[in-house]
């Protein structure tokens, strides 16, 4: 209800946004829920952000990419 909560939500929504664009069309439903399942995991797992620690990052020990996996094939 508050406006700084709606800018988050913009933000995220941006992100997902701009992540889908550098997909393919998924050809179902499904298909999308794929695509937002496989964002969901690297958007709270592996990007970059204050919530995660190096460690959580990394994994063992090997180096996470901070883009989206799309991102980071390019």
């Amino acid at each position: 209800g508050k406006p700084t909560t709606q800018g988050k939500n913009e933000r995220f929504h941006q992100t997902l946004f701009t992540w889908l664009d550098t997909r393919p069309d998924p050809d179902s439903i499904a298909g999308m829920q794929a695509l937002v399942d496989e964002f969901d995991v690297w958007y709270n797992t592996q990007r970059r952000h204050q919530g995660l620690t190096r460690r959580d990052r990394t994994g063992a020990g090997r180096a996470v990419d901070a883009r989206p996996p799309s991102l980071s094939r390019q």
